[in-house]
């Protein structure tokens, strides 16, 4: 039991860790290839920014999985050939990296309304 409930913990803490590092990584390129955030109508248009982003990577992905083979995408992951591992975790990057857009968007957005003097308190 003692070695189930250290494993366990062990798995938590690595998927914790992952997690963390994956959407904090998406974030700062995020902020890196937009503008400065010292000035408040940056900050609007970089939630205005990121909101586009979260909205177009799902319509895309949605029109270019309309136009190729659905055998490039599967659900068997025992019998799936390189291409359809490789569209699976194309997906599912692209996918994530568009929820990391959408709630910094949220974020700023936030910011922009509470803390409209001093919005980097949050």
């Amino acid at each position: 039991v003692f070695s189930t409930t250290l494993m366990s913990m062990l798995r938590h803490g690595f998927i914790g860790v992952a997690v963390t590092m994956y959407w904090r990584g998406n974030w700062h390129l995020l902020d890196y290839f937009v503008t400065d955030l010292q000035d408040r109508h940056n900050v609007l248009q970089t939630a205005l920014l990121s909101l586009l982003i979260a909205v177009l990577i799902p319509i895309t992905v949605s029109l270019v999985c309309s136009f190729i083979p659905e055998t490039w995408i599967t659900t068997d992951l025992n019998s799936a050939s390189i291409l359809q591992k490789l569209m699976q975790y194309l997906l599912l990057s692209l996918f994530g990296f568009s929820n990391v857009a959408f709630w910094r968007a949220i974020w700023y957005l936030c910011d922009y309304i509470l803390f409209p003097e001093h919005f980097l308190l949050s």
